[in-house]
């Protein structure tokens, strides 16, 4: 598989994680210390997740993911 270096500016940006683990919150962690706005669609999720979005700092979709769920969003 090839890969391709992409330097994106994250800044206020609306960005869908599909997942709630722990490669997910890694993931997450990363995304809003580039200022970005995380959006996570999970049916479950591990305990920081949960964290996060009990205390407003990402939006939690709890359900399996499903086509179109990141129209005009950034997917990682």
């Amino acid at each position: 598989m090839n890969h391709y270096p992409l330097m994106v500016d994250l800044h206020e940006k609306n960005v869908v994680v599909a997942g709630g683990g722990k490669v997910a919150y890694r993931k997450m962690r990363v995304l809003m210390n580039c200022g970005a706005y995380v959006t996570v669609i999970s049916s479950r999720a591990i305990k920081p997740v949960e964290r996060l979005a009990k205390e407003g700092k990402i939006i939690w979709h709890q359900r399996d993911w499903r086509q179109g769920g990141a129209r005009a969003r950034l997917f990682c």
